[in-house]
């Protein structure tokens, strides 16, 4: 329950309840936890009013292993589907159906689960992992971008499909812990089309998720594959799980590679992203991903542990992070120095 209280009586460590806006941006985002730094921020602003949530919403033990266990189900469901693939050449559409209800129904908590993600992220099943967070990712973003339900199930049904190509490339490859040679990218690359054969008689299987699958790595510029498609001519769905395919990518360890922490990716999006991403989906994954790490523990390169306080939702790449007594403004500062996303509070 929410309750609208005066800016003098807003405490550390309650709950935003609703967005804030200062002359048409978006200062603080709906659910994120208040810290010090936004207080003095909010009274600079002159926001006199709030409304902030009755309970802290801190991610409890309890909450976390409900997330974990939702998490692993779903992670067994598709990887049954992808074993009885191998068996049977066949999808079971059906069963990647329950699958995004499972996730659009369960994973409600957005940043209970997104916190959880950060932590339970592993190399060894980074194949079904991947398959459940861009889904998760990219169900979030059709909704931030207010599709409609049918929308949304079919995007999230679009992402669990996006690399069942992967399949059909050799294991030796897909596993191989070191950088890939030209022709065994070449062959990698062949997923989206090896995607689309195994989905495209399924009479059941909606056109736009079929083109989802072909199409998510396409870019703005034509530099994607396999068609090199620009611009307007990519389809909607394959835009959204072209960036959130991205960001999942960035952000796992994967057998040749560490993770690397969110703002790494947001720099990537901010720069050479913004020829290759388009800009209005883009901008709102930014914006609405980002408050998500407003309060988490940061570990920085000199070995300092710091929290984020603040994350500008116009500019991701400058969090403020607090240390001891310290604040640091990561527009004057190199977002590298951030080694790794620890913890929330």
């Amino acid at each position: 329950m929410k309750q609208k209280i005066g800016i003098e009586n807003l405490k550390i460590g309650k709950v935003i309840a609703e967005d804030i806006f200062f002359n048409g941006l978006k200062l603080v985002g709906k659910n994120t936890i208040v810290n010090d730094y936004m207080i003095k921020r909010l009274i600079e602003c002159g926001i006199t009013s709030l409304y902030i949530y009755d309970d802290k919403g801190e991610i409890k033990e309890e909450q976390f292993s409900e997330i974990h266990e939702q998490y692993t189900s779903v992670i067994l469901e598709i990887k049954k589907v992808v074993e009885d693939l191998s068996v049977n050449e066949k999808i079971n559409y059906e069963t990647i159906q329950n699958i995004s209800q499972s996730i659009i129904g369960q994973f409600k908590e957005v940043n209970s689960v997104i916190q959880c993600l950060n932590t339970i992220k592993d190399s060894h099943n980074y194949t079904y992992t991947h398959c459940i967070n861009v889904a998760f990712y990219s169900m979030l973003l059709a909704k931030w971008l207010n599709l409609s339900e049918d929308e949304i199930c079919e995007v999230t049904d679009a992402a669990l499909l996006h690399d069942i190509g992967k399949t059909k490339v050799p294991l030796k490859i897909l596993d191989k812990p070191a950088r890939l040679t030209n022709e065994e990218f070449e062959e990698i690359k062949k997923h989206s089309m090896y995607g689309y054969k195994l989905i495209s008689d399924h009479d059941d299987i909606n056109l736009r998720v079929k083109e989802a699958v072909l199409e998510h790595h396409e870019r703005e510029d034509g530099s994607g594959y396999p068609f090199g498609t620009k611009g307007r001519d990519i389809p909607v769905y394959a835009k959204i799980i072209g960036i959130t395919d991205t960001f999942d990518a960035m952000t796992s360890s994967r057998v040749y590679k560490d993770k690397r922490t969110p703002f790494v990716a947001f720099k990537m999006y901010s720069t050479e992203g913004r020829r290759l991403y388009d800009q209005d989906i883009l901008n709102v994954f930014l914006e609405n991903i980002s408050k998500n790490y407003i309060g988490s523990k940061v570990v920085l390169k000199d070995g300092a542990v710091g929290e984020i306080v603040y994350i500008p939702p116009k500019d991701t790449v400058c969090p403020i992070v607090k240390v001891n007594d310290r604040y640091i403004n990561f527009s004057h500062e190199d977002i590298d120095s951030i080694k790794e996303v620890i913890s929330f509070t």
